[in-house]
């Protein structure tokens, strides 16, 4: 996986260079980092069963099942799922229900170029509903568990929203990663260093970091 000096990460990094980044871009065939990290993961599943019914090709299937309830929906359907079938409101963890946010999102309403900001984001489903009111805003997201910021950089890539997640902690400003996620599913994550975690705001890589082999 590609690094700047200063220690950050980029999923991208290493494709930008390559003159057919755009092709492989647009045809969802980046490697590299991209590749290795999907390596590393499926070997977890290793079985001896044939293929389509290997654990992995379980996960490919619910994958893709997800991808179409959310697309068809539009609505946070990871929230229910975890909160139903993973943690059973471990730790207090039961979300905002859905009819709530998007009442908030309608009585706040949302404005092109507006930033929406959730400090306990969850699976991100107040930012959701913001973009249902204005895919022009742009939504920023943190929580503690970062499984929860997965599920809400996921769930911006999923409905297409601008927004930047972060794991981190809103009351004591320390962060952790940082996941950038544009329209068109543009995407780059990156660790946030340990002298940053104090700062007000994660910051933004610099573009020599960013785009560093």
């Amino acid at each position: 996986m590609a690094r700047s000096d200063a220690g950050r990460i980029s999923l991208l990094t290493d494709n930008f260079s390559r003159p057919d980044f755009v092709d492989k871009f647009k045809a969802n065939k980046l490697d590299g980092a991209y590749e290795d990290r999907y390596m590393e993961i499926v070997k977890r599943y290793a079985d001896k069963e044939p293929t389509g019914k290997r654990a992995i090709d379980y996960f490919q299937s619910a994958m893709v099942e997800l991808v179409k309830e959310t697309e068809k929906t539009e609505n946070d359907v990871l929230s229910e799922i975890y909160m139903a079938m993973i943690t059973f409101g471990e730790n207090g963890q039961f979300f905002t229900p859905q009819h709530i946010s998007e009442m908030m999102a309608k009585m706040l309403g949302v404005n092109d170029g507006e930033s929406v900001n959730d400090p306990t984001c969850g699976s991100g489903t107040m930012l959701i509903e913001a973009g249902k009111q204005n895919r022009n805003a742009v939504m920023t997201g943190c929580d503690l568990d970062p499984r929860c910021a997965k599920m809400a950089a996921l769930n911006m890539i999923l409905l297409d929203l601008d927004a930047t997640i972060v794991w981190g902690n809103t009351l004591t400003m320390e962060f952790y990663k940082e996941w950038r996620i544009g329209k068109d599913s543009f995407l780059w994550e990156r660790e946030i260093l340990a002298q940053e975690r104090t700062d007000e705001a994660p910051k933004k890589p610099r573009q020599q970091e960013l785009f560093a082999a």
